[in-house]
């Protein structure tokens, strides 16, 4: 059970690169690729440092990671309407891009 587990992860955890620059690249065209891309990875990373640190100072106030596990699955779950609004930008004729309302 516990290598369904692993294998499961493994493949969620190295799914998300491919895909995210594969939806980059979709989205806002290649002109831009690399300013969008870089842009989201800065985000993403900067969740990355943050968060083991409010997940440790959660535990330090409660004793447990039981609240701020909650808290993220809430969070995780706020998300996935914003997900399914998510429209493609239309990109202009000179290569720009813009989100049309």
């Amino acid at each position: 059970m516990k290598d369904i587990k692993v294998k499961l992860v493994a493949l969620g955890q190295g799914g998300w690169a491919l895909n995210l620059a594969m939806l980059a690249g979709n989205y806002f065209g290649l002109k831009h690729y690399g300013a969008v891309l870089g842009a989201i990875h800065l985000i993403f990373f900067a969740g990355e440092a943050v968060g083991p640190m409010m997940i440790g100072f959660a535990y330090d106030l409660t004793g447990s990671y039981h609240l701020i596990l909650i808290v993220l699955v809430g969070l995780c779950l706020a998300c996935v309407p914003l997900i399914a609004i998510v429209r493609k930008p239309k990109i202009v004729s000179n290569g720009s891009f813009y989100i049309s309302q």
